[in-house]
């Protein structure tokens, strides 16, 4: 993406979206909690579940080269009703919501690329 990215935009995007290690057993958000920030993994893999009744119940595992996120909860700020956890040791692309409005607020274009790409995304998973 940042061939398609100006230089401001560029220099931005690498101060405000990091890319993190997470170890194996790393709870990214927990039900309840809000998602204050969405992944791309780069390497590893994040496991998506619900617990029922202590009954764990697995609804995704996202690995290489997909976007990691309790959308719902990220876009609306409200709390998530399921967990996300690495199962192995993983690189993951931090996207925070602060640095989201930030960069939206300052690159209208960045924003609909981002909802293009996640249209396309939900588009393969369903």
């Amino acid at each position: 993406m940042s061939e398609l990215l100006s230089p401001e935009e560029a220099r931005d995007m690498d101060r405000l979206v990091p890319i993190q290690q997470f170890k194996k057993g790393t709870v990214l958000l927990k039900a309840g909690d809000v998602a204050t920030a969405s992944w791309f993994c780069i390497e590893g893999c994040v496991h998506m579940y619900y617990d029922v009744d202590g009954d764990l119940r697995t609804t995704e595992f996202y690995t290489e080269g997909q976007p990691v996120a309790s959308l719902y909860s990220f876009i609306n700020q409200v709390p998530a009703n399921h967990y996300l956890a690495c199962v192995e040791d993983s690189t993951l692309v931090v996207w925070t919501y602060a640095a989201e409005r930030e960069l939206f607020g300052k690159y209208p274009n960045l924003e609909s690329s981002c909802r293009v790409s996640i249209e396309s995304d939900f588009g393969e998973h369903q």
